[in-house]
């Protein structure tokens, strides 16, 4: 009888830990979707910040003041007036934005197909990598359409 009420006992703490652990990787299981869904969330908001800023400004720039490519490209934006939005590298969204924006057109053109030179620039549909003549009639035809 002794023996049976200890096996029981072993028994239900045996059950009582399972029952503990089983609740307690459902609940991380639950709290980990939340942070995924958080994650996607923050993903999208991104997203739509950038076709905001797309559709009110057709020309993104993110770049560097002190870059002679820069400076040559805001020279080019500002004779012919056009409007435009710039990052610059010591703005604290730089990196996010850009990161963004690069996920969201995947290639450029231009100087670089992978988004090597300053400064980038996103028009419309298009991103390219670099400024130079040929970019700079590129930005010109993109902007007649």
């Amino acid at each position: 009888m002794k023996r049976e009420k200890t096996v029981l006992i072993l028994f239900l703490i045996i059950l009582a830990v399972f029952l503990f652990f089983f609740s307690n990787q459902k609940s991380n299981a639950s709290q980990d979707i939340v942070r995924e869904i958080q994650i996607i969330d923050q993903r999208e908001v991104a997203l739509t910040e950038i076709e905001e800023i797309i559709q009110e400004e057709s020309i993104v720039i993110f770049g560097d003041e002190k870059n002679e490519l820069y400076k040559d490209l805001v020279s080019f934006l500002e004779k012919k007036n056009y409007p435009y939005t710039k990052y610059l590298v010591s703005d604290s969204e730089f990196l996010n934005k850009l990161d963004s924006y690069k996920k969201e057109y995947g290639f450029s053109l231009g100087m670089s197909k992978n988004f090597r030179y300053y400064p980038i620039i996103f028009i419309k549909e298009k991103a390219f990598s670099g400024f130079n003549s040929i970019i700079q009639k590129q930005i010109e035809e993109e902007l007649k359409q």
